[in-house]
């Protein structure tokens, strides 16, 4: 999947017609969203409940129960699986450029930005994973700075700060850019 979003831009018509920009930017959406469902739905049938709900209040996890069980909630087995270890990696790869790819779509943004929080800690540590997680949190600061609609702030919030919990090698450059983010945000305060 992350391959057709990266590749396979142009939408066409069953007859071969290249269907146009529009076409174009909805095929892109309908894959990215597929691209996020899968990857909770992944993630949803290996990981356990606290995996899945780190980082977010425990108050908003009551909220957004049905019945008695919680949104999301999977088998109670071991969350750092082989195939929650490939997603991770793969999608740490791919989430830099396609954050970069899709900034200004507002439809688009708020999945790709509730995706980290999905990932495995320990992929973060790796030496050759080390310039993705840089890039990933950099574009989600830049992004939460740029951004004014909710959905796009709640994600990319949570995104950042399960970014910088954790035991992962990456934890000082994660909450480096966070405290980058918070002055930003501090500066533009003082100055209205």
């Amino acid at each position: 999947m992350l391959r057709a979003i990266k590749e396979d831009n142009a939408a066409a018509t069953a007859h071969h017609v290249t269907a146009g920009d529009r076409a174009n930017l909805a095929k892109q959406r309908v894959l990215v969203r597929m691209l996020a469902c899968a990857a909770r739905q992944e993630v949803g049938s290996v990981a356990d409940e606290a995996f899945l709900n780190r980082g977010t209040d425990a108050d908003a996890v009551e909220m957004t129960s049905t019945g008695n069980k919680p949104v999301g909630r999977g088998k109670k087995t071991p969350s750092m699986g082989r195939e929650h270890e490939n997603l991770s990696i793969a999608l740490l790869k791919a989430l830099p450029n396609l954050l970069i790819q899709f900034k200004g779509d507002l439809a688009i943004i708020p999945e790709l930005a509730s995706l980290p929080r999905f990932l495995i800690p320990t992929v973060y540590s790796l030496p050759q994973r080390k310039q993705d997680y840089m890039s990933l949190i950099k574009n989600l600061g830049e992004i939460y700075l740029s951004s004014s609609d909710d959905r796009i702030l709640d994600n990319t919030a949570r995104s950042l700060v399960s970014l910088c919990d954790g035991d992962h090698a990456r934890v000082a450059e994660s909450k480096a850019q966070l405290r980058k983010v918070v002055v930003e945000l501090r500066d533009r305060v003082v100055e209205l």
